[in-house]
């Protein structure tokens, strides 16, 4: 033989779909080895056995497809091989469905034959070609000369149903068949119908002898090819234009005769002088212009080879980010963001390259699937300066979909209607007075102020005037609760539906937190305290209880603000130097994040998770954008 071989076989564990094996054989005959080559068997069957069972099976099945090969000599190599895969599946159909594919090398030649619903593939200059499929119930054969470098894949029907083509092709890519066993071999017992999983890669590396190199390139100028027994050997006509056609030239070769005038050159006419001269400024720029568009090739093959194999692992791990979804979405996310790292820190080099542009796109639909990622532009709601000239919004409060905005210098509390877009003064200075935090429930307005709790309604009724200034109040059903952060305690105010009562400590005695830090109270029947940059505490019925963000990539680094309500089945966090808003589930898992244009200075945010849209505020506009993470 000519060429040196190098193999690898995969086959999963017996389940019950079935079972796989794989075989080689190189007869010690040597009229057998050179009629007949050396061969390699993979045969696949969903009868369910194990240990011996399984073995015993295997190997019969084997050496009947031996005795049919090797036992007729006379016969070509590609009928004989193609006739003994129909006998023994003929013979073994009571085993269930049952797949035998073979390839046979002798001298530069390759035969192979497949049935059953196996295939064929090649890799060879870069590209993956399918030579040959089967279905169930065929049996159908190829064969053709051998190339320096060639890797030949086959592999049952659930092999290339398991494993994307462009998976396969990544592997083979750099020709080291150490990398198909790491890559293929460990991600076959994670696959569905592992038992039917089967495949062998054969690589060839060039081993040639003087006396062969003229028939390797009588073979490529013949342009041999045998489907399915025809033969086609030496006709003129051109080669069908099919995937199996991979065994003659896969580019047009042109042979030029040149013939050189040794003497006499001067006995010519001048006409012919002047030709020849005009041939020779045209051969030199020829050349000129050949060296400056081999020049550009090469650069564009050095940047290429520097990208391609960022580009094979940034495929792999996107395929493996699509993989573990479901099973770990948490290694999916990393898994992807590095994918998406590798590709678009390529995008610097300006390339055109098919693989490219293809990655970029999966990345594109990644960040939502994967990532739960969703670019949007932020729309204006309203201005409220043209409502209010100069009006700036200091702090607000929600009560279903109505927003009351307080600014403290302008001593004025607007109302807003998010679901009908009206805007209308809710009190004045009068009733507002020099007040700087705001609560509602239930169209009920509460201000904390330079004179203590009032409630503002048709007139300013006082509730308690020896709060704390530095406080943070929030409401639900009908009561108020105040975080006093001089003495890092929660208290309550209980209504009876008209009037309130005096404080009491809602927090348990044997709770010690320091609460001097906290910036953001919200209740949604729990209550949470948002202090510092980014620590959440969540309390229900007083109690401290467990709450841990998980999932988010990147991490939140500094909570701007935090909002859900009774109604909101998550939690939405506003970081504004990231422009983003990040939603988890009330149990901290990570769900989805809004990277947000369009918007600056925000401060603030709402959302109405029945009508599906997130109001985001700055200090005199609110802008808007729909969900879609539901």
């Amino acid at each position: 033989m000519s060429f040196s071989l190098a193999s690898v076989k995969l086959s999963g564990n017996p389940d019950t779909s079935g079972w796989s094996q794989t075989f080689e054989y190189k007869p010690s005959d040597h009229d057998k080895l050179a009629k007949r080559g050396y061969l390699f068997v993979l045969i696949s069957t969903s009868l369910q056995g194990e240990g011996l069972d399984k073995v015993v099976v295997g190997r019969e099945i084997i050496s009947r497809v031996n005795e049919e090969y090797f036992g007729k000599l006379e016969e070509e190599p590609l009928i004989a091989l193609r006739k003994a895969l129909k006998k023994v599946i003929s013979e073994f159909i009571t085993l269930g469905d049952i797949e035998i594919a073979a390839a046979s090398f002798l001298e530069d030649r390759v035969f192979v034959a497949v049935g059953g619903g196996s295939a064929f593939y090649l890799f060879r200059n870069g590209g993956f070609f399918k030579i040959i499929e089967s279905k169930e119930g065929e049996v159908v054969s190829a064969s053709g000369g051998l190339q320096d470098k060639d890797i030949f894949v086959f592999g049952t029907k659930v092999f290339f149903q398991s494993f994307l083509r462009s998976e396969i092709k990544a592997v083979l890519q750099n020709g080291n068949l150490d990398a198909v066993s790491q890559v293929l071999a460990s991600h076959i017992h994670s696959k569905d119908q592992e038992g039917r999983l089967g495949a062998i890669v054969l690589s060839l590396s060039k081993n040639l002898k003087e006396g062969n190199l003229r028939n390797m390139f009588q073979e490529e100028i013949t342009n041999e090819i045998n489907l399915n027994g025809a033969n086609l050997i030496g006709e003129k006509t051109a080669p069908p234009k099919s995937e199996s056609n991979f065994f003659g030239n896969l580019k047009k070769r042109f042979v030029k005769n040149i013939y050189l005038k040794g003497e006499g050159y001067d006995n010519f006419p001048k006409a012919y002088k002047k030709t020849s001269f005009l041939v020779g400024i045209l051969l030199l720029v020829l050349l000129f212009t050949s060296v400056f568009f081999g020049i550009r090739e090469k650069r564009i093959a050095d940047i290429k080879s520097s990208y391609e194999e960022k580009l094979k692992i940034a495929e792999h791990e996107l395929q493996e980010s699509y993989n573990l979804y479901f099973l770990n979405p948490q290694r999916s996310r990393e898994l992807f963001s590095q994918a998406r790292s590798r590709v678009l820190g390529i995008s610097s080099l300006k390339i055109n390259d098919s693989k490219y542009n293809e990655l970029v796109e999966r990345v594109k639909e990644g960040e939502e699937k994967i990532l739960g990622q969703y670019k949007v532009t932020a729309q204006l709601f309203v201005d409220l300066t043209i409502f209010s000239e100069g009006f700036e919004i200091d702090d607000l409060a929600v009560s279903s979909g109505i927003a009351y905005l307080l600014d403290e210098e302008d001593q004025k509390i607007i109302k807003v209607d998010l679901s009908k877009k009206s805007t209308e003064t809710f009190a004045g200075p009068a009733k507002v007075g020099k007040s700087w935090k705001l609560a509602a429930y239930s169209g009920r307005v509460f201000v904390l102020g330079e004179e203590g709790l009032f409630e503002i309604g048709d007139e300013r009724v006082k509730i308690d005037q020896t709060v704390d200034k530095d406080s943070l109040i929030s409401s639900y059903a009908g009561n108020i609760y105040l975080l006093d952060r001089v003495d890092s305690n929660i208290y309550r105010y209980s209504s009876d539906g008209f009037n309130f009562g005096t404080k009491k400590k809602w927090l348990k005695d044997d709770l010690d937190l320091n609460l001097a830090d906290a910036r953001i109270l919200v209740i949604d029947g729990s209550l949470w305290v948002v202090k510092d940059k980014k620590d959440i505490f969540k309390f229900s019925l007083g109690n401290l209880s467990s709450f841990e963000m998980s999932g988010i990539f990147p991490e939140v680094e500094e909570i701007t603000d935090f909002y859900t309500n009774e109604r909101c089945e998550n939690l939405y966090f506003w970081e504004k130097g990231k422009e983003r808003v990040v939603v988890t589930t009330k149990g901290g898992e990570y769900k989805a994040q809004y990277l947000v244009e369009g918007v600056k200075d925000i401060q603030r945010l709402i959302v109405l998770e029945e009508e599906k849209k997130l109001f985001l505020l700055s200090k005199e506009k609110i802008f808007y954008f729909d969900l879609k993470h539901f």
